[in-house]
């Protein structure tokens, strides 16, 4: 899975992004794997995380996403297909405060500065990336809602101790 994430990153049309890799141990579980996110010092304007099963399926994602940022919103939310969740995050959640369950790290990309204040929700629980967008609602976030498909979930259901 980690060969289609890095494939999809290379037939992007923008190629001017930095990809850093997060290594987790076999067996780790999701809550400790998204603890390692804490220490990830990227050098970009905005951050994007893709595990190793989420991929960009739209080659012109990268180029999508910096044209929703010109103004510099606090977040770029777009569409994610989850496997047997659907696209998320869903019509009825769209264009309203993230809901749990309804959306995932690969549905939004953050500002560096958003990134670094509100990092260590990341790493509360399995559920680490919707305590890293409230922590950002509750600051009343600059919010794009970019209504692309842009990326993917290769498989759903992992569990506390499955390698992430």
């Amino acid at each position: 899975m980690l060969a289609d994430n890095t494939a999809s990153l290379a037939r992007q049309t923008d190629r001017d992004f930095e990809q850093l890799f997060m290594i987790d141990e076999e067996g780790m579980g999701i809550g400790d794997a998204n603890r390692i996110l804490m220490v990830a010092d990227p050098d970009g304007d905005y951050v994007l995380v893709l595990d190793d099963d989420d991929w960009l399926i739209n080659d012109r994602a990268i180029e999508l996403l910096k044209g929703a940022t010109i103004e510099s919103p606090d977040i770029v939310i777009f569409k994610a297909d989850h496997k047997g969740l659907g696209i998320l995050p869903s019509k009825s959640a769209w264009e309203k405060r993230p809901i749990k369950g309804h959306i995932g790290s690969c549905d939004f990309i953050t500002r560096r500065d958003v990134w670094d204040k509100h990092i260590e929700a990341f790493g509360v629980d399995e559920g680490g990336d919707y305590a890293f967008l409230k922590a950002i609602w509750e600051d009343k976030p600059v919010v794009i809602w970019l209504d692309e498909l842009l990326a993917g979930i290769q498989r759903q259901g992992r569990s506390n101790g499955e390698p992430e």
